[in-house]
């Protein structure tokens, strides 16, 4: 320890005796400094005579370091005899000394003397002050120590415990008495009047709140119990087993696009057409059409249903809108009109749970679609940034899926201002199988202005097992149909190729698979280009592959796959031209078609051959 010089001990800056500036109580360093002043004192040669007295003022448990409980002790040994200070630093300079006191810096001669040099800086006449200030931190320690056992008695019904806890602060002034005059002494006796009148009201309370929270953790756990499922948990199968089993066969509920038993989201954007694309799905899913005339559809069996909980329109607009798709099997949809009620759904709430397990599973429901997500959010007052908020909300949809026997699950959501994703957390993005994406043509001049409310629109579909290129969306707005087009606002080499192999189809109807693929290898690049083009040709139904002699195929190109060549041939043609289809002969050299529109301002080649037309 550092302390001032001889000639500077006693003064201040204040020019006072530092007798008078003794180290308050207010803090863990200053009840140190007192604790090593009363032992400094009982050390002092010159306080032999009264130490033998005086050292009855303190106990080994008022003291809050464990070196000085060990400084004390020895004092408490050999107290009255003479050489006090070397007796002590004998005792604890032994090898099995206590950890803290082997701890101290510069070791157990130095720190007694630091103690003594402490005792000579605050004097001798202020012991007594200094041994107050260490008797009453521990009393102030030991009462929160007797408040937090009579707390935790409260917790636990131990009634005796708790009888214990307040016997012993009752006892407790004893060991803070002080040597003060009668005025003082009647002034600490309010004080700790006041101040145990306070602790028992706390007490009181503290109980009244135990036993409030008690109360609600008992009822919580109470209507669980009546809510939880007490079914038994499947035994698990060891891998043995589960390797021998028979693989199944890939199935899908619409084929290339949804895999059986799959979560989708569908990410869009506003007023990118996603009401229309959720009628085109469930008409599909109801009738069995082909989903974007590209995907074989699943529909739901006899006697299941497609049940549809819109919380974004009006249920006019609801009825309007889905009556436009003409849907055949009406009885097979069941639609909840939920706008302004999104707080009912609250997935992970366990009664809101239940409650919407018993209605899907009385519908007896298959397919589950959930137009949207964010109102839902907005409702239950969800950030929908937040991982874990949004999470739980997706996790009860799971639940709510599995305990009602649902098969698949569409979920739509919104994407961000200019975001080619789905907007907010990133579990959105893991949560499902697959992920479908609705967009606007953007200005390419503005990329970050919002798009003219008539730009084109286009889907694409990724995910497990899928894997459908970015396409253009061709309206039918008396039925409110949608049709995939090939060719995205970028288009890419398997788009191409397919393209020169429908356009190949045409031209030589009725060859066999390995006939398309030496005749059409040149024109493509290779056979493997050829056999991949030509699987997603059939797989979409631009190509239809038929039975021939010997168990071979004949290919033909469809009306559909001919609305595909002009698609993708030419510069862009309006939804109207696609949907009629391509009207006279008006071809490229290559095979591929022009528009009459192209043709009447002057195009002679495709789009294709005008690309690749040096600069």
């Amino acid at each position: 320890m550092t302390v001032p010089h001889q000639d500077q001990r006693h003064k201040t800056r204040n020019g006072h005796p530092a007798a008078a500036q003794s180290p308050g109580p207010g803090n863990l360093a200053a009840l140190r400094v007192h604790e090593q002043t009363v032992l400094g004192w009982l050390l002092s040669p010159a306080n032999h005579a009264e130490a033998e007295e005086r050292v009855r003022d303190l106990s080994i448990r008022h003291l809050v370091e464990p070196a000085h409980r060990e400084i004390f002790g020895s004092i408490l040994a050999h107290v009255g005899a003479p050489n006090l200070a070397l007796l002590v630093t004998a005792d604890l300079a032994t090898a099995d000394a206590h950890r803290s006191v082997k701890a101290l810096p510069g070791g157990i001669a130095a720190y007694l003397s630091d103690c003594k040099d402490y005792a000579d800086l605050y004097g001798t006449r202020e012991f007594a002050f200094h041994v107050r200030q260490v008797k009453d931190a521990y009393v102030r320690r030991r009462r929160l120590e007797l408040h937090s056992q009579a707390a935790r008695a409260l917790e636990e019904d131990n009634l005796q415990a708790y009888d214990a806890a307040l016997a012993n602060m009752q006892h407790l002034d004893a060991d803070a008495e002080p040597a003060e005059d009668p005025g003082s002494a009647r002034d600490r006796a309010l004080q700790r009047a006041i101040g145990d009148a306070a602790a028992g009201r706390y007490l009181a309370m503290l109980a009244e709140e135990i036993l409030r929270t008690r109360a609600r953790r008992e009822a919580r756990q109470f209507v669980d119990a009546e809510l939880a499922d007490v079914s038994p948990l499947e035994l698990p199968v060891s891998l043995t087993d589960l390797l021998g089993e028979d693989d199944e066969q890939d199935s899908w509920r619409m084929s290339g696009l949804w895999p059986s038993g799959a979560r989708i989201l569908l990410a869009a954007g506003a007023k990118s057409g996603k009401t229309t694309t959720v009628g085109n799905v469930v008409r599909c899913l109801a009738d069995g059409d082909r989903f974007l005339g590209i995907a074989d559809v699943e529909p739901v069996a006899p006697g299941r249903t497609v049940a549809v909980l819109d919380y974004e329109m009006p249920r006019a607009k609801v009825r309007g809108w889905l009556r436009d798709q003409r849907i055949r099997n009406t009885d097979a949809v069941l639609v909840w009109t939920e706008r302004g009620r999104a707080g009912r759904f609250d997935t992970r709430d366990r009664a809101a749970r239940v409650l919407w397990v018993e209605r899907l599973r009385t519908a007896n429901v298959s397919v589950w679609v959930i137009d949207c997500l964010s109102p839902v959010l907005s409702a239950l007052g969800i950030d929908e940034n937040n991982n874990t908020e949004v999470g739980a909300v997706l996790d009860g949809i799971n639940t709510i899926a599995a305990e009602a026997g649902i098969d698949d699950v569409l979920l739509i959501h919104h994407m961000g201002h200019g975001a080619e994703r789905s907007r907010g957390a990133s579990r959105l993005i893991g949560w499902p199988d697959v992920n479908w994406k609705l967009t606007r043509q953007r200005d390419e001049k503005d990329p970050s202005a919002e798009p003219d409310p008539n730009a084109t629109r286009y889907f694409s579909a990724y995910g497990r097992d899928v894997d459908v290129r970015e396409g253009r969306l061709v309206f039918e707005s008396e039925s409110r149909h949608l049709t995939y087009m090939e060719g995205g606002r970028k288009q890419d080499d398997d788009t191409v190729a397919l393209g020169k192999l429908l356009v190949f189809v045409r031209d030589h109807p009725g060859l066999g698979t390995r006939g398309l693929q030496e005749g059409a290898a040149a024109l493509l690049g290779s056979r493997d280009t050829v056999r991949k083009a030509l699987k997603a040709a059939t797989a979409k139904g631009y190509v239809v592959a038929a039975d021939a002699p010997r168990n071979g195929l004949q290919h033909t190109i469809s009306a559909l796959g001919r609305g595909q060549i002009l698609a993708l041939s030419s510069v862009p043609v309006s939804d109207a031209e696609f949907l009629a289809g391509p009207r006279g002969n008006v071809v490229c050299d290559c095979g591929y078609y022009i528009t009459s529109a192209a043709f009447e301002a002057g195009a002679r080649s495709c789009i294709e051959c005008l690309k690749a037309v040096p600069a």
